[in-house]
């Protein structure tokens, strides 16, 4: 946790949640006009979608001028990857998640290890919010990648962040009673 930004997102984070809710709204306002900057110049796909629509986050300047700006849908997403990829992403090399496909069909995100932290950050932040802390034991029922070096890189952040796993897509009768066990010997701080 100290050799990555994890650290520093999430002290920022605990920094920033102390705010008053006008430096608040400054900050997300602030941050989210930096967003759409860095999408115009480095995201093809949002250039191009903007550019077709008159917009420029130059434009962008109250609530009423961001709701112009066109939702990005999941149809979107899954037809568009490669021009959804800022400029300068390591297309050989990408660290990839897919989410769910609770809907029928997994996305493919693609990140970098910034906002991997951020997203851990986060994560970490919410948790702190019910006194659960870094290390804490935690029980997830939740996939794991299917791809074997995904699935082993999930498994060792299991072992390293104090974490038990059920597969929902392997789940039985059976295997529901084993996980049942565990957590009653394991006696986690949070079941997620």
């Amino acid at each position: 946790l100290q050799a990555n930004p994890v650290q520093a997102y999430l002290e920022w984070l605990e920094r920033t949640q102390w705010l008053s809710a006008e430096e608040l709204k400054q900050l997300q306002w602030d941050r989210l006009r930096q967003m759409l900057q860095f999408a115009y110049a480095q995201v093809p796909y949002y250039r191009a979608q903007w550019e077709s629509l008159g917009l420029h986050p130059d434009r962008i300047v109250s609530e009423k001028t961001f709701k112009q700006l066109p939702v990005l849908t999941k149809p979107e997403v899954q037809r568009h990857a490669h021009a959804l990829m800022t400029r300068g992403t390591n297309r050989a090399k990408p660290l990839i998640r897919l989410t769910s496909g609770s809907t029928g069909i997994p996305v493919k995100v693609v990140h970098d290890r910034a906002s991997r932290a951020a997203m851990w950050a986060a994560q970490f932040r919410g948790q702190r919010w019910h006194g659960i802390d870094v290390g804490d034991k935690i029980a997830w029922i939740r996939g794991l990648p299917l791809n074997g070096h995904n699935r082993l890189v999930k498994m060792v952040e299991d072992t390293t962040l104090n974490r038990t796993r059920l597969f929902p897509h392997d789940m039985t009768l059976a295997s529901a009673k084993v996980f049942y066990h565990r957590l009653v010997r394991w006696r986690p701080r949070m079941l997620l």
